[in-house]
């Protein structure tokens, strides 16, 4: 597969070395990979995980500020590694793609939380005795 995806950035550029196998950006190296609809794809999920960061974010803002410091603290995190993703393919490293894991879940879950109407949950009843 490394020989295809430099074949592939050859085609881009000639001046392609011969073991470069990504190039250094999340922008470059997903539409090589993909085409142009895992590209909207990748984009549309960077959004919705930003989209949901920042509404965590916004609602913890007006309670205690060990409540907004996680949303504040996943909002920056998400943002670094958005930016690092500018200047290095980090999805070929499997810490960060965890790393972007934990962060994106802990916000879309932090965002779902705050949603919920109070005394309700979000999650199923896993009961047995739901059905009887």
């Amino acid at each position: 597969m490394r020989n295809t995806k430099n074949k592939m950035m050859k085609k881009i550029d000639r001046a392609v070395e011969g073991n470069r196998n990504h190039l250094h950006s999340n922008i470059l190296q997903i539409p090589v990979e993909t085409g142009l609809i895992g590209f909207a794809v990748y984009l549309a999920w960077m959004v919705l995980a930003l989209r949901d960061a920042i509404r965590f974010m916004r609602r913890t803002r007006a309670g205690p500020l060990v409540e907004a410091t996680p949303a504040v603290a996943l909002l920056l995190a998400l943002v670094a590694l958005l930016a690092n993703g500018l200047v290095e393919y980090n999805f070929s490293d499997a810490e960060i793609v965890l790393i972007y894991g934990l962060v994106m879940g802990a916000a879309a879950a932090g965002c779902l939380h705050l949603t919920a109407p109070s005394g309700t949950s979000t999650a199923r009843s896993a009961s047995p005795s739901a059905g009887t």
